[in-house]
């Protein structure tokens, strides 16, 4: 289970992201209820581990590089999907759904594991992809990334396994 916000200490969030856009809708989001770190390259994220940094959660909503198995063994981390998981797994999910011309599809939030796309979902939400340019999409996947964020850590859902065919 997820940590929820302790009585007697405030949380501390990281947030692995390249994308301005998505680290400052998540540090909003959280900044009453968490201590909110950003780490936006692989050596910030070596650096954290080397030092021994302590998260209670990481959260991957815009990440291009692959987490090691000491990362995933030293915090949780929840990534968050633009499609219907387990569907849709692995790169470019918003491009190949638009180009296939499926344009109702899914936010999901789920607990990073060893494989690509495949741990199990903490939560779902419905992402209209022809609302305007890649642009606009990535803005309103922005504030949900950062809406979610905060349901995870005050809420800690529980986590459901991916059901179905990966595509």
């Amino acid at each position: 289970m997820l940590p929820t916000v302790p009585t007697s200490a405030t949380p501390r969030v990281a947030v692995l992201s390249v994308s301005d856009e998505f680290w400052e809708s998540i540090a909003v989001s959280l900044t009453d209820v968490a201590k909110v770190n950003r780490i936006s390259t692989p050596q910030q994220l070596n650096d954290a581990v080397a030092t021994a940094t302590k998260f209670d959660l990481v959260l991957v909503p815009h990440w291009r590089w692959i987490l090691s198995p000491t990362i995933l063994a030293t915090w949780r981390c929840v990534g968050f999907h633009t499609s219907p998981l387990p569907k849709g797994r692995g790169g470019s999910p918003i491009q190949n759904q638009i180009v296939r011309g499926l344009y109702h599809s899914e936010l999901c939030a789920f607990e990073i594991n060893e494989h690509m796309d495949a741990g199990d979902v903490l939560m779902r939400e419905f992402v209209d992809l022809s609302c305007g340019s890649l642009a606009e999409i990535m803005e309103l996947l922005a504030r949900q990334t950062g809406a979610m964020s905060r349901r995870i850590l005050l809420e800690s859902p529980e986590a459901v396994p991916q059901v179905g065919e990966p595509s």
